[in-house]
């Protein structure tokens, strides 16, 4: 579906209207991140990437110009039962696409925000009650301090 409209809503429910100055084809883009995150990898093993299951810990920066940048990550595989090893790779460039909380983004000081949360929930609810929510997505933000 395509979101044309979105209420931010603070927790003593004062909504907010996101959406009004869009044109008739443009909308709000809206991800499910599982699927994105899927799609990414899929498109990037077609291109010849070789797929790694493991959790990023650092990030060593290449020492000259023509030095490797090298990956400290835990690998997990069937070699090691779920239990992960700490392994090294070295690499030509590095994208971080890993999220809000970014580890990459974290290991080169690429700078810090206060607060990033983000939850999502789908729910089934019946088609005529749906129909207020074709292109209208709701938002809770925020705590009121």
């Amino acid at each position: 579906r395509r979101v044309t409209k979105m209420k931010m809503i603070s927790p003593s429910n004062v909504a907010v209207a996101i959406g009004q100055t869009l044109k008739p084809h443009e909308y709000i883009g809206m991800v499910r991140r599982e699927i994105l995150d899927s799609y990414l990898r899929d498109r990037a093993a077609g291109a010849g990437a070789t797929v790694i299951n493991g959790l990023f810990l650092k990030m060593d920066k290449p020492s000259d110009k023509t030095s490797p940048y090298v990956l400290h990550y835990t690998g997990y595989d069937a070699k090691t039962s779920g239990m992960g090893e700490k392994r090294t790779l070295e690499v030509d460039a590095v994208i971080g696409a890993d999220g809000a909380n970014s580890r990459v983004a974290k290991s080169i000081s690429a700078g810090d925000y206060e607060y990033a949360i983000a939850f999502q929930e789908r729910i089934k609810i019946p088609d005529e009650k749906m129909q207020y929510y074709e292109n209208l997505a709701e938002m809770y933000v925020g705590d009121e301090r």
